[in-house]
């Protein structure tokens, strides 16, 4: 009986398609929200998908890439449960 052996030859590695890094929120983005926000309040309507629609514009405005609306709501839902939740302390004990 004959043995036959296979040789594998390694060739560069390809992998899937790259995708960009996540975009880093920073706290002037968290101010410039803030403001956009208070401003554009009459995009807030609260009919279905007004919010998203929304912000899919806030960030159309700043040319911000690899943020999804629905992500920027969630953020948004956190700064405010953040703000509420810090109202209700002295100043003393706030972190600033």
């Amino acid at each position: 009986m004959a043995t036959c052996s296979v040789t594998m030859e390694t060739g560069p590695v390809v992998s899937g398609p790259t995708t960009p890094p996540a975009y880093r929120w920073t706290d002037e983005d968290t101010r410039k929200l803030i403001l956009w926000r208070s401003r554009n309040s009459q995009l807030f309507t609260g009919r279905r998908n007004a919010s998203t629609d929304a912000y899919s514009v806030f960030l159309a405005e700043r040319g911000i890439k690899g943020v999804e609306a629905k992500a920027l709501k969630k953020r948004w839902e956190n700064l405010v449960a953040k703000y509420k939740s810090w109202s209700g302390t002295t100043h003393a004990n706030a972190i600033c």
